[in-house]
């Protein structure tokens, strides 16, 4: 049985081999692409127009089940998450 796909999108605080590493540990595949078997963008900007950022959202919009999350959201302690959040 096939993987979920994780997919990255901008700069990352960590190089990409660190991210792909991370994904992996996790249990899921990364890919570089987005298509049907993307389930998680992982990003610096949930507002971006990059490609895949635009793509993904279009495949939101029609229905597809797409995650879009920023990288503390994923990978950063429990508690730093929501002191990262009070700040806002």
């Amino acid at each position: 049985m096939r993987k979920l796909d994780v997919v990255i999108s901008g700069k990352m605080p960590i190089s990409r081999k660190e991210m792909i590493k991370k994904i992996e540990l996790m249990g899921y595949d990364y890919s570089e692409n987005v298509d049907n078997n993307t389930f998680l963008i992982i990003t610096d900007d949930l507002y971006s127009r990059s490609a895949k950022m635009l793509k993904a959202k279009k495949m939101i919009y029609n229905g597809n089940k797409i995650s879009i999350k920023l990288f503390n959201e994923i990978f950063l302690p429990e508690e730093s998450k929501i002191e990262y959040r009070s700040l806002n």
